[in-house]
């Protein structure tokens, strides 16, 4: 239970139900409890209990599954019992063979352990306590690569055997290694080296694996064969690279890193009358963005000294009541050990003013700015737009005399919207910003509201259409009607509304996000401050059409069928047989298909249909074309966290009448790669490997064109 609350001993049974009692006291009620109901070789459930309980709850049946078991051995080479750690992990879908090794070697996807055992003295192992699923298990032992088990799937209560797993010692040919040394030419013992994969990116995680020197200054990693990777020393307190070398290749010979030596450089910060500034901030970003961490000390006011980054940089200065100074970019070799900086105090430009409503005072008003737009811009559902999607400033609340203050803007001109009751009531502006001198006065108009009703074609069913409404400060009102087909939006603040219905697909009514437009969209109701008026929404150009067809794939090729016609999703079926009905007007529509052969190959269909008729067939046949690349780079690494996999297959291909495939393949493997299932014609081939280097725009790419035929296996060399 949360935060081991308490464990309650004394339970009552009656008719088979269990009765507990946990004391009213006010403590443990102020939070949701989390009871956890366990027994001996059972699975433990948790139950989460509201805190807006104050008798009683009746949770049911609790169903405890029995738990399951796997047991196994650990051996050397040699046969002999091995002591090591043991833990138990789920699985993926099954493995590739570069998959296993890559967990074999890395432990990538085995973070997470479900449970952890340890080897007896023979060699062997129990992991109980497991739920069902599928397993696999790991044994480790320092300085050593990793024993895998094959994925074992367990059912609940049942006991299943992993074999024995060999526990291999580190062949040259699988290692990486190296030693490091200071300036002077000394070991550089304790050091911190780490693998980085080549071509992530800067921003992302690239770390594959780490370590430390010995005393004697050498490192070594044990890695998948014939793998590339950079080999990078890092400042242990800033986890910044100080040197690094590129693409060393598993096997190879041991590399050599001299740490170059730490400069250290200090900034003097002090204000426009030359006092020493206290409390100062100092932040560090190289030439693209991306922060560096500097860990600055302050051995007096108003003096921070940093050890120098590896890489060009700039700093940015800061502090309380004075303006952020940015300074140009330093180069780590030239730069000055003093750096003298002036801050100048903030100039605070601010917004005044005072809500009110028939002269009455409004107070706990929201009132924000927001920067007006240049040209016409719509949202993504279609509304037309004329202010940004987020404020520049903070939410201020109007106070009991409907008082608010916007402070610390910079804008020159900004338009104001006040929100009350949970709609927007006024826009206000622009207004232009100063110091505060002027205190503008924003009065709230009356609300308005419009009703309608939508008219459709015969036999249309109206529910669940969603109607919309906007004036063009970025929000939209909606609502989904019911089978009168009424509609109604009160609270409207006066202004142009458009009123529409908000086709499926389109995007999110809450999505402010504002995108350049060629035409300003039509409003068709003009409100005016109080009043109340009733359209009708014409819809009956929109006419049936019915969509039905089939996919047929071959046994391995693509699965997991997603399919989106005209901004609706449809289903498609085991069978591959899909059906929809929707209404259209006269006008093509977009049919987009997505299928996956696996986690790194997905498939992208896309179509625009003539729905001429009432009844429409559209099929697809993926029975006939196996494509197989050969050369494709052989490697095997760690894929960086929100970084791109480093190799990239693209193959498109142009149907008739606009129909266009697209195949990605992210690659982590070497070659060849098989994609079966594809359908036949002429494809454009383009593929990238960005693994040499960590510079996206480096990375060697080739394009190449190619026919496949059916019934065809066609082999592609990629050079």
């Amino acid at each position: 239970m949360n935060n081991g609350l308490r464990r309650l001993e004394s339970i009552s049974t009656t008719d088979g139900r269990a009765q507990f009692l946990i004391a009213s006291d006010d403590r443990l009620l102020d939070n949701d409890l989390v009871l956890e109901f366990e027994k001996q070789g059972r699975i433990p459930v948790r139950r989460t209990l509201s805190r807006s309980l104050r008798e009683s709850h009746d949770f049911g049946k609790v169903q405890l599954l029995p738990a399951g078991t796997l047991v196994g051995r650990v051996l050397d080479e040699q046969g002999m019992p091995v002591v090591a750690q043991i833990s138990a992990a789920f699985s993926p879908a099954p493995m590739s063979e570069s998959d296993r090794e890559r967990q074999l070697h890395l432990g990538i996807g085995l973070e997470l352990a479900t449970a952890e055992s340890r080897t007896e003295t023979d060699g062997t192992f129990e992991v109980s306590g497991l739920p069902g699923g599928t397993f696999v298990i790991v044994a480790r032992i320092p300085e050593h690569p990793r024993a895998l088990s094959s994925p074992v799937d367990l059912h609940p209560g049942s006991s299943r055997s992993v074999g024995a797993l060999v526990m291999r010692e580190a062949k040259p040919a699988n290692r990486i290694a190296g030693t490091v040394l200071t300036p002077e030419g000394v070991p550089f013992a304790d050091g911190i080296v780490e693998l980085w994969v080549p071509g992530a990116a800067r921003n992302a995680n690239p770390t594959a694996a780490r370590t430390r020197t010995g005393e004697n200054g050498m490192f070594v990693f044990s890695v998948p064969s014939r793998s590339r990777f950079h080999v990078v020393l890092v400042d242990e307190r800033t986890r910044e690279e100080r040197i690094r070398l590129n693409n060393v290749v598993a096997g190879g010979a041991p590399v050599q890193l001299v740490a170059p030596e730490v400069r250290i450089a200090q900034v003097r910060v002090s204000s426009s009358s030359g006092a020493a500034i206290e409390g100062a901030f100092i932040a560090a970003t190289d030439l693209d963005g991306v922060g560096i961490r500097l860990e600055p000390t302050s051995p007096e006011p108003g003096l921070w000294r940093f050890p120098v980054p590896t890489r060009p940089f700039q700093l940015s200065v800061g502090a309380p009541g004075h303006e952020l100074e940015h300074l140009s970019a330093h180069d780590p070799t030239t730069i000055e050990s003093t750096l003298e900086l002036t801050l100048r105090p903030t100039r605070v430009a601010r917004i005044r003013g005072v809500v009110s409503r028939d002269g009455v005072p409004v107070a706990g008003a929201k009132v924000a700015a927001y920067r007006r737009l240049e040209g016409p811009h719509r949202l993504s559902t279609g509304f037309g737009t004329r202010v940004e999607a987020s404020p520049i400033s903070e939410l201020a609340r109007t106070d009991k005399s409907g008082h608010f203050e916007l402070a610390n803007l910079r804008e020159r001109a900004l338009v104001l919207l006040v929100r009350h009751g949970g709609e927007i009531a006024l826009e206000f502006g622009p207004v232009p910003v100063d110091r505060g001198d002027t205190v503008w006065k924003l009065p709230l108009p009356m609300p308005g509201e419009v009703r309608g009703r939508v008219l459709l074609a015969e036999g249309r069913d109206p529910r669940g259409l969603i109607i919309g409404a906007s004036r063009g400060d970025g929000e939209v009102r909606a609502m989904s009607l019911e089978a009168d087909g009424n509609f109604h939006f009160a609270r409207l603040a006066p202004g142009d509304w458009q009123v529409r219905c908000i086709e499926p697909g389109l995007g999110r009514v809450s999505d402010r996000t504002a995108h350049p437009s060629r035409t300003r969209p039509r409003p068709q109701v003009r409100l005016a401050s109080g009043e109340s008026t009733e359209i009708q929404l014409d819809l009956r150009y929109q006419e049936r059409r019915h969509v039905r067809g089939y996919i047929t794939a071959a046994p391995d090729g693509p699965t997991r069928w997603t399919m989106v016609l005209d901004g609706r999703e449809v289903r498609v079926g085991p069978d591959g047989r899909f059906s929809a009905e929707l209404f259209t007007a006269r006008r093509p529509v977009r049919l987009a298909l997505r299928g996956a052969y696996g986690p790194s190959v997905s498939l992208l269909v896309e179509d625009r249909l003539d729905l001429d008729s009432e009844d429409n067939e559209w099929n697809l046949d993926l029975r006939t074309g196996v494509l197989e690349l050969h050369s494709v780079p052989a490697f095997d690494i760690h894929p960086a966290r929100g970084g791109s996999d480093p190799v990239k297959v693209k193959l498109e291909q142009s149907g008739p009448e606009g129909r266009r495939t697209t195949i990605d393949v992210s690659a982590h493997g070497g070659g060849p790669l098989v994609l079966r299932g594809l359908p036949v014609g002429l494809y454009d081939l383009h593929f990238r490997d960005e693994t040499n280097g960590r510079d996206p725009d480096g990375a060697e790419s080739c394009r190449t064109s190619l026919e496949l035929l059916p019934g065809e296996h066609k082999v592609v060399s990629v050079r």
